[in-house]
């Protein structure tokens, strides 16, 4: 643990009500702290990384307790431990300005959130709230889903890095109490199909929620299963990262018969996965007849030349797709081509992402024929692939005809 802040007052300047002393001496943090009791114009404060200890965050505690403008704080970094949530705790209980606390980064564990707890039951202005990284694991899951049974402020938590296993499912079942929630990040905490089923259960139910990160959870099939079906009901979320996740081609299929039905979903992210061409296939199927996503990330997935014609046929249809990543999926000249072939169709595409699909010059060509039709592509990238003095001739070409993209990306190409 730190030693606790010391030093003799320093002058420090306020810009805008912001407050960055992340990088300053110990004595304008201590200044700062004491300033805050009758300050009347700070709103936001930053003091990630620089070792409070035990008497700083009581000392900031006491002033929290006493200031009335505070809005946003972060304590990220601060190896703040069990005792320090105790502190912060007794300031949450009688402060009624701050709206936004990051403890991010921390060692709170399973004790601290114990601490934390009884002060969100009683909180009503804490609106988001970040415990990420803080080894809460399965026993800070289920304290803090006591907490959330009684709490009705909070609209965003992050929870990511947390090691929550099990605890995941108290933490779903509590969450339905929580009517305001619009943001939830449960990225990396190891709640695997159980875990997925919880929150699918949850999404069946929810009507706030609009964001949520599962991304690193051990899903697998089974999980993305589950969640797809709460997706046939939910008709509230717009955000879903699923990425690195091992979902397969069944998950991708179940995705996708969601995707047919669901009313909001705006941007899917599937990125890091193990989807094939047959996972493609049902993805292309659905974004046929889908007209809300307008953003999807499948970097990093199997889809091959045969996913790649699948999508291609989809964007001759689709309607409302502007972002489309297919990073890193060995599209190769078969497909790229395929979807040059698409882009002479399509006038809602925006930005498109081909980098690393091992195509050559046959795939440049094909994309700068396109080039010449498109007018409405603004982004592309095809860095790293094998394009060679033709491909860059072709593409040099369409740019003096094409009048609508800003941004094309050939970096690591030969």
């Amino acid at each position: 643990m730190a030693p606790p802040i010391t030093g003799s007052p320093t002058n420090y300047t306020v810009f805008n009500g912001y407050q960055d002393l992340s990088q300053k001496d110990a004595a304008a943090v201590t200044l700062a702290i004491e300033d805050l009791k009758i300050n009347s114009s700070l709103t936001s404060l930053g003091l990630t990384g620089i070792g409070l200890g035990h008497e700083g965050i009581a000392s900031l505690a006491q002033a929290l307790i006493q200031n009335s403008t505070l809005t946003s704080l972060n304590l990220k970094l601060n190896q703040l431990d069990a005792t320090d949530a105790a502190s912060l705790a007794q300031a949450l209980l009688q402060n009624s300005t701050l709206t936004n606390l990051s403890l991010e980064g921390n060692l709170l564990c399973h004790e601290g959130t114990a601490s934390l707890a009884p002060a969100l039951t009683q909180n009503s202005t804490l609106t988001s709230l970040s415990l990420a990284s803080n080894v809460l694991r399965q026993a800070g899951a289920e304290s803090l889903a006591v907490a959330l049974t009684h709490n009705s402020s909070l609209t965003s938590l992050n929870l990511r890095d947390n090691q929550l296993g099990a605890g995941a499912v108290s933490l779903a079942l509590a969450l339905t109490h929580s009517p305001n929630l619009t943001s939830l990040n449960l990225m990396s905490n190891e709640l695997r199909a159980n875990g997925a089923v919880a929150f699918a259960q949850l999404l069946a139910q929810n009507t706030s929620l609009t964001y949520m990160n599962l991304e690193s959870n051990y899903l697998g099939s089974n999980g993305t299963n589950s969640l797809a079906l709460a997706l046939t009901q939910n008709a509230n979320l717009r955000r879903l990262n699923l990425s690195s996740n091992q979902i397969n081609d069944e998950g991708a299929t179940s995705l996708g018969q969601a995707l047919t039905q669901n009313p909001t979903l705006t941007n899917l992210n599937l990125e890091g996965n193990w989807i094939g061409p047959i996972g493609a296939a049902s993805l292309a199927q659905a974004l046929s007849v889908n007209s809300v996503l307008s953003r999807l990330n499948l970097k990093s997935n199997l889809f091959g030349a045969n996913g790649g014609a699948s999508l291609a046929q989809a964007l001759t249809q689709n309607s409302t797709l502007t972002e489309l990543d297919l990073e890193s999926n060995l599209l190769s000249d078969e497909g790229v081509s395929s979807l040059a072939e698409a882009l002479t169709q399509n006038t809602q595409l925006t930005h498109l992402n081909l980098r690393h699909n091992q195509f050559d010059d046959q795939g440049a060509i094909s994309l700068a024929g396109a080039l010449t039709v498109n007018s409405s592509l603004a982004s592309l990238n095809l860095w790293s692939n094998h394009l060679g003095a033709d491909g860059a001739a072709a593409l040099a070409g369409a740019l003096r005809v094409n009048s609508s993209l800003t941004n094309l990306t050939l970096g690591n190409n030969p």
